[in-house]
């Protein structure tokens, strides 16, 4: 059988704890940064869908490659 972490109990070693005002923007900020990231994961996905497409168009012959090592947009 396991022993308790607290042998005595949690409540003789006192938490500091924020103040409520201080809990919510806490709160506030990683809602904020969680919203973020997964907006960043969503464009992620988007550019590799993209990039993905792309890759069969040229592999496929549908967009033509040209020999030339400069890109288009230099020689334009």
């Amino acid at each position: 059988m396991a022993k308790a972490l607290w042998p005595s109990g949690p409540a003789r070693y006192p938490i500091a704890l924020a103040p409520l005002e201080e809990q919510a923007l806490i709160v506030e900020r990683l809602d904020a940064t969680g919203e973020r990231i997964e907006g960043l994961e969503r464009e992620a996905e988007k550019l590799q869908k993209q990039k993905l497409g792309l890759m069969q168009d040229l592999l496929t012959g549908r967009v033509p490659v040209s020999a030339d090592s400069e890109p288009a947009e230099a020689a334009a």
